[in-house]
């Protein structure tokens, strides 16, 4: 059995002021989880302003926080499919996330279940 612990989803602070959008805040939660049991660790990565993102520089500032927190942690990062303006921006910036560092194995504008051919 594996444990995956989902930080944020797609909740804000005015939803709650606890929910984590900050790489800092993702990694502290993200080593919380981790010791708890949880084997793999899911967000979406937000830019300065708080706004879901999927640019690379923001989506490496949380994975390097996280993995920096808790090395062994598998991290899968969002990619769905209401972030950012259109399926080509959605891909170009996955297809420039630093593999394997950040590369997620979770995608779902796609459909599929890898992260195979990207």
């Amino acid at each position: 059995m594996l444990l995956k612990a989902c930080l944020n989803g797609r909740r804000t602070k005015l939803e709650h002021p606890n929910v984590p959008t900050t790489a800092g805040e993702l990694a502290r939660d993200a080593k919380r989880c981790f010791e708890a049991g949880a084997a793999a660790i899911h967000f979406h990565p937000r830019n300065a302003e708080g706004k879901e993102t999927l640019e690379p520089r923001y989506v490496l500032q949380s994975v390097e926080a996280i993995r920096t927190a808790c090395p062994n942690v598998a991290i899968g990062v969002t990619t769905g499919d209401w972030i950012d303006r259109s399926e080509e921006e959605r891909l170009d910036y996955i297809k420039r996330w630093e593999y394997p560092k950040a590369r997620s194995c979770f995608y779902k504008f796609l459909g599929g279940s890898s992260s195979e051919g990207l």
